[in-house]
């Protein structure tokens, strides 16, 4: 009998979607991070939303938040890179986001 995670493996392998399967773990490791490094009570301050052509895309509500971000790019790579190896990250980019919680999308 086969275990679930190689059904699983076969149907992403089968269905093409190993692109997305992979993005959404590349923001999920990244979301990861920034729970582990940004201060108690600024957690909503930063959310990776998004990773498409090797870009991953970090929402921030204050421009606190962002220098944060951009002076730890390395760092984020690294943690991402540990937790997804194939992930192929050549950039990060850290945006201002307005009027919405990073968290909602």
């Amino acid at each position: 009998m086969k275990k679930v995670s190689d059904l699983v493996g076969g149907f992403i392998s089968r269905t093409n979607i190993h692109k997305q399967v992979q993005s959404s773990m590349i923001v999920v490791a990244a979301n990861t991070w920034l729970e582990a490094v940004l201060p108690v009570g600024h957690t909503d301050d930063a959310c990776a939303i998004s990773f498409k052509d090797e870009i991953l895309t970090i929402g921030c509500t204050n421009s606190a938040a962002r220098t944060f971000i951009k002076d730890n790019i390395a760092r984020c790579r690294d943690f991402v890179v540990s937790r997804v190896p194939e992930a192929q990250v050549t950039k990060i980019s850290a945006r201002l986001v307005s009027d919405i919680n990073p968290h909602d999308i």
